[in-house]
């Protein structure tokens, strides 16, 4: 244990008893994380940044919030201010769209569970079927409840593991935020 908080203070910026770790990521300009958004003037944040921003987080030992500090060379056309701003609609976007797609997702879930619970309704309507073979009969009522399980399986798996997963691992990334900044590199004019 003693070795991991060597090893992560060697890469990291820690204030073990505040437990924030200080990240600075830098660039050369806002343009290097922003993609062109041709229909308003709001850039979009590009989603290698935001993966540049969750390693950094994963590096942070557990329990530390992250004082995540983004330096230009050239701030380009943009203030401080303003490139706050756009990561806060950036991410409120991003918010939205993870919504529309956990919708999507559970709309899937309920989709599979009404498959599933047709080929239970089936299966039952074919006990009150008679049936010269019996041998016949028992297949299919086993590859229909076969049928029936696997979507209920699927809907189990969206609803309890990935929407679960999803929200914590978001939810400890918004967590772990102590505070982000845009600045201009000192030292370059």
């Amino acid at each position: 244990m003693k070795q991991n908080a060597s090893i992560e203070s060697e890469f990291l910026d820690l204030d073990p008893e505040n437990k924030i770790a200080f990240i600075r990521m830098k660039y050369e300009k806002p343009s290097d994380i922003f993609r062109e958004n041709t229909v308003t003037k709001i850039p979009f944040i590009d989603e290698s940044f935001f993966g540049e921003i969750f390693h950094a987080f994963d590096l942070t030992p557990k329990h530390y919030k992250v004082d995540l500090e983004i330096l230009f060379s050239d701030l380009e056309e943009y203030n401080e201010q303003e490139l706050e701003e756009i990561f806060r609609k950036n991410v409120l976007m991003e918010s939205a769209v993870k919504k529309r797609q956990k919708k999507d997702q559970n709309s899937l879930a309920l989709l599979l569970c009404g498959i599933g619970l047709v080929f239970i309704l089936v299966s039952i309507g074919l006990e009150y079927v008679p049936f010269a073979n019996e041998t016949l009969k028992s297949i299919i009522a086993y590859i229909l409840d076969i049928m029936a399980t696997v979507p209920f399986w699927g809907a189990m798996e969206i609803y309890l593991i990935s929407n679960n997963e999803e929200r914590k691992y978001l939810t400890g990334k918004l967590l772990q935020f102590h505070k982000i900044s845009f600045r201009k590199a000192p030292g370059n004019s």
